[in-house]
Order: structure tokens, then C-alpha cells, then sequence
């Protein structure tokens, strides 16, 4: 996969298909965004992290990155400015929601991959009616069959779940459940839902 460093001039656009870690002894991270022609792998600038980090840039989300150079002192920086399309500008559903988009498994990285980069090994976890997980979502990444997985940081292993919803915030405290769904042909099949750790919710509201 090729490098795509943000310079003078430099403009992507494209979709934020998933984020890790690229140096662990520097906390180098990297972001995956796939454009219209090619899939870019960015080490992360700092304007990301900060955006990422206020909840303004997430997972599935169209962001333009633009490079700009900057005059500090005698020198002359590149910044990279960070501009994340929200609903009503071209990248929501008729309703004004955030688009139901799902990544093409190819452009996932495996979870052999994301074991490396995390540096800890990613176990599958097998869908069960009522079973409950809670734990940091650390991203998305795919099996060896192309199936999408939500990658949970549930302790002192990480965890994968099955699963198309890729709507959740990286970092974020999310709970996952197994439920009975009825698929297209009427089987009922096991499926693992996810959404935001509700214990995590109060606590931040009773701060």
C-alpha cells in the first residue's frame, strides 16, 4: 500500500475507513481514506487527531484533507486542514441522517493486520443470544472470508465482532449484544448489535 504524506497543495477527499497504529514507540498513528480512484494511507497528522478526538471526525465519514503552507518564524510548515462533511452537505441520506455506507471488506484491513498494529491477538467472538460485551472500540477490520468486524479492546485481549454496522465512533465506550434476527429468507441466524455503553453515557452526563 502506498504512503500518501499531506503537503503544499495536497487535496484528498474521500471516505475514513479506518485508523491504527503505524509506530508504537513515537504513537505514530495512520488513517485509511478511500477516495473515488485509490485507497490512502495517511500517516495521521495532528489537525486529525484533534478533530477525531473533539468527536468531529469519525468512522464513515467524507472528510476533504487540504494541505496549506504556513509561515512560522523563518520557516515554512505544511498544515493540514480538516474539513468533515456533515448532513446537508452532500454526504447524508434523504432523511438528513448520516449515510448507512459500509466499506467494501477489501478496503477493511484484515484482523492479522490490526493484531500487528495493535500488538495484541484479535479473537472472534461467535454470536450468543444474550451475551453481553462492553469495551473500546479500536476500529474495523475483516476475516480471512471478507466479513466486516468491529474490534473491541474488552480488557487484556481484543475482541472481534461480526457485523455491517460501521457507524461507531473509534475510541468510544460501545456495548455489544448477540441477538436472534430474521435474515431475507426468513432463517433466523445469531447477529452481534452494537451501540453506545450506556453506563458510560450516565457517567459522562453526571459530570
Amino acid at each position: 500500500m502506498t504512503v500518501t504524506r499531506i503537503e503544499t497543495g495536497t487535496v484528498i477527499t474521500g471516505r475514513v475507513i479506518g485508523t491504527g497504529l503505524a509506530d508504537e514507540l513515537r504513537d505514530q498513528r495512520y488513517l485509511l481514506v478511500e477516495s473515488r480512484d485509490r485507497l490512502h494511507y495517511i500517516p495521521q497528522p495532528a489537525a486529525v487527531q484533534r478533530a477525531r478526538g473533539r468527536g468531529q471526525l469519525r468512522i464513515g465519514d467524507v472528510v476533504t484533507l487540504r494541505g496549506e503552507a504556513i509561515e512560522k518564524g523563518v520557516r515554512v510548515m505544511v498544515e493540514t486542514r480538516v474539513q468533515a462533511l456533515q448532513p446537508g452537505q452532500g454526504a447524508s441520506g434523504s432523511d438528513g441522517s448520516r449515510p448507512a455506507w459500509v466499506p467494501e471488506p477489501a478496503r477493511l484491513p484484515t484482523l492479522t493486520a490490526m493484531s500487528r498494529s495493535e500488538g495484541r491477538q484479535v479473537n472472534v467472538a461467535e454470536p450468543l443470544v444474550g451475551a453481553i460485551y462492553r469495551g473500546r472500540l479500536v476500529g474495523y477490520g475483516r476475516d480471512r472470508a471478507g466479513h466486516r468486524h468491529a474490534v473491541l479492546d474488552t480488557g487484556r485481549e481484543l475482541t472481534a465482532f461480526r457485523t455491517d454496522d460501521l457507524g461507531g465512533v473509534q475510541g468510544r465506550e460501545v456495548r455489544v449484544q448477540g441477538h436472534e434476527h430474521e435474515d431475507d429468507r426468513k432463517r433466523r441466524v445469531l447477529v452481534w448489535r452494537l451501540g453506545d455503553d450506556d453506563r458510560e453515557r450516565e457517567r459522562g452526563q453526571s459530570r
